[in-house]
């Protein structure tokens, strides 16, 4: 196809969409331009004797800054601003032109004189007269209902609608932020900042984003945060390096491993993934968020969980080249911030398992399983579900004594887990408190509710006081009462044999195998007397004659062969024995 087909074309294409040709234009009667400005776009010129209406209201010092603070609590940014400089390489004669654009594409324009020789002069100038001609006004409630011919012959009853009504939380916070001149993340000082996001993805449109983040925030007390600091302005944002941005950080760090001169030796993304991992079963989840403003990379690092008050976010401004160099800046301002101790108290948290509940479920399981067979031939059922990184588990059991027939009972625990194997022993702990073993025997057996009773009474009894602990602490009693008592004089213990006696043991004023009887007494003595015997004592068998004989046979020989010897002396003279008196 040729230049000239492709002419003809598009010479086809653009009468069938109302073009005209030259020639037809020329033929047309000449109108002239109305005396009303076009309210779509209007480039206003102003001198000395201009004929436009004038706001007779005192213009403030600083124009410029009042327009971006209108446009930053109408649009949410001063994007809707727009400055051109014309002439910008001569010494002189320099001119601004203020373009203001509103969302719906509606536009008015400014300029200044062209006589300044510093652009901050012209824009001065163009911002005060934008004020002085309904700028503001324009900003906030956009075109007057009585707009310009063209508006009215291409959209007849269309007008500008304005913006819709705002928020109540958006607008509480647009109030405080005009007022103290603070973003939305809260910074007030270069390490005083609080930020606040609502769950990712619960919004469709931007409008619906910023009135849940606006909630978020003032359920947070973000007015109060706000509110108290009559404090100077963020530090300007700026460009830097991560190795700068680290150098800034407040020192000590609070975590001595990651504390190295330079940045390139810290690896903070990688150790804050490895210390999210290691709480597993807290539903932790840690998502990045890269942004571009300008050019430049930042970063919003949101730690989520199913309860939103225990959810943290981090952010840093777009100031870095690299989204790597961002999101390794986010991490080390998360952890100069605290995040690995509160990261290490949610371990210590989700940690509920202990040794005597894995005991309990040792020796509950199996004689749930028996139980069971001897019921109804039907073995308990575990079923466990994961959520994130957490798990729950739920234990059924046919409780019925007739096979065939159900009578379903279910213990749940929550999801807040490690793994699997935890969630069972939590289950099975919290079945044998609900006593499931006693409901599977008494209901093929009659019920015995003193059984229930006494079992809750001894478990009652140890949880105040373990039997073995009840019986040392009666011995240790007793042994001070006897500590404290007053020792009895020898006086009223029996008296002991005289060393050189006449036989080598007491006189037997009573059974040598019982203990001397004990005097009555309203309050007896607690220890034991001093009894003289010859061996340890040991109780006779009962029923049972004691018989002394075998002991007590050479000791009695031995008494009268003394007692003969005593009365009687044999003197051997030489021939015979003669007997000699004593």
């Amino acid at each position: 196809m040729g230049i000239y087909d492709v002419l003809d074309v598009v010479s086809q294409n653009l009468a069938a969409i109302g073009g005209i040709t030259f020639e037809a234009f020329e033929a047309l009667p000449y109108k002239p331009l109305p005396d009303v400005p076009d309210a779509s776009y209007t480039i206003l010129h102003f001198s000395a004797t201009g004929k436009f209406p004038v706001n007779e209201e005192k213009i403030p010092v600083n124009a410029n800054r009042t327009l971006h603070e209108k446009c930053q609590k109408i649009f949410g940014s001063t994007g809707a601003l727009r400055f051109e400089y014309l002439n910008e390489k001569s010494d002189a004669n320099k001119q601004c032109i203020l373009t203001i654009t509103r969302p719906n594409g509606s536009t008015r324009s400014y300029q200044s004189d062209a006589n300044f020789k510093r652009k901050a002069e012209a824009k001065a100038q163009v911002c005060e007269r934008a004020i002085e001609h309904d700028a503001l006004k324009f900003i906030a409630e956009g075109e007057p209902k009585i707009s310009g011919h063209l508006a009215l012959l291409e959209n007849e009853g269309k007008l500008d609608e304005g913006i819709p009504g705002k928020d109540p939380g958006v607008k509480a916070i647009e109030d405080w932020t005009e007022s103290f001149t603070v973003l939305l993340s809260g910074s007030l000082r270069r390490h005083i900042h609080s930020v606040y996001t609502p769950l990712p993805r619960c919004t469709r449109t931007s409008t619906e984003a910023k009135a849940a983040c606006a909630r978020v925030a003032t359920t947070d007390g973000a007015l109060k945060f706000t509110g108290d600091a009559s404090l100077p302005a963020a530090p300007p944002v700026g460009r830097m390096s991560i190795q700068e941005f680290y150098d800034l950080l407040p020192r000590p760090l609070p975590e001595p491993s990651l504390a190295k001169p330079n940045v390139s030796e810290v690896q903070a993304v990688g150790w804050l993934n490895q210390t999210v991992q290691s709480t597993r079963g807290s539903q932790l989840q840690a998502e990045y968020l890269p942004f571009t403003e300008n050019s430049l990379s930042g970063c919003l690092l949101r730690i989520d969980r199913p309860n939103p008050k225990e959810c943290k976010s981090y952010i840093v401004d777009a100031r870095f080249y690299k989204r790597a160099d961002a999101k390794t800046a986010v991490a080390l301002m998360a952890m100069s911030q605290g995040v690995g101790e509160w990261l290490k108290k949610v371990t210590r948290d989700v940690s509920k398992i202990t040794q005597e509940m894995k005991r309990i479920k040792d020796s509950f399981l199996p004689k749930l399983n028996k139980e069971c067979q001897i019921s109804n031939g039907e073995q308990p059922t575990f079923e466990c579900k994961d959520q994130r990184d957490a798990w729950s588990c739920t234990l059924t059991v046919n409780l019925s004594p007739t096979k065939g027939q159900r009578d379903l009972r279910e213990f749940y625990v929550p999801t807040q887990y490690r793994n699997q194997s935890d969630a069972k022993v939590a289950v099975c702990c919290k079945a044998a408190n609900e006593n499931l073993i006693e409901l599977l025997r008494f209901r093929r057996e009659p019920s015995l509710p003193q059984y229930l009773e006494a079992k809750k009474r001894k478990q009652q009894d140890d949880e105040v006081e373990p039997s073995n602990k009840r019986q040392k602490v009666a011995q240790s009693q007793a042994q001070l009462s006897n500590d404290n008592r007053v020792k009895v004089q020898n006086a009223h213990l029996p008296a002991r044999p005289h060393p050189h006696g006449r036989f080598p043991y007491p006189p037997p004023s009573y059974p040598r195998y019982m203990a001397p009887p004990s005097p009555p007494s309203s309050n007896p003595p607690s220890f034991t007397p001093y009894v003289p015997l010859q061996r340890p004592y040991r109780a006779p068998p009962p029923n049972h004659r004691p018989y002394v004989g075998l002991y007590y046979t050479s000791r009695m020989y031995l008494d009268f062969t003394a007692t003969c010897i005593t009365a009687l002396a044999v003197v051997y003279n030489g021939d015979t024995w003669m007997p000699m008196p004593c």
